[in-house]
């Protein structure tokens, strides 16, 4: 199918961009939260990610309308602080 494209189009074509193409259009129908990054975007967003992130320590759920403490995780300001499991 590329080199129909290619040898047939009107205009010349970039074959990187269109072989980008059709995966992200491949990948955008498996599910709404799936995407395709090129390998520039993918160089950027990673530099964007990298480093440490902080918070206060703590893994939560939903128990009807509370949002309650599962477990402090160690060694964090909510550990220290003295959280403890099941408390809203």
């Amino acid at each position: 199918m590329l080199s129909l494209i290619e040898n047939n189009y009107v205009e010349p074509v970039d074959e990187t961009r269109l072989l980008y193409g059709a995966v992200d259009g491949m990948v955008r129908t498996l599910d709404p939260h799936s995407t395709f990054m090129d390998p520039r975007s993918y160089a950027a967003l990673k530099q964007e990610t990298e480093g440490e992130y902080g918070g206060v320590g703590l893994e939560l759920a939903i128990r009807g309308d509370e949002v309650v403490v599962v477990a402090p995780i160690d060694d964090t300001p909510a550990s220290r602080a003295g959280f403890q499991p099941g408390i809203g």
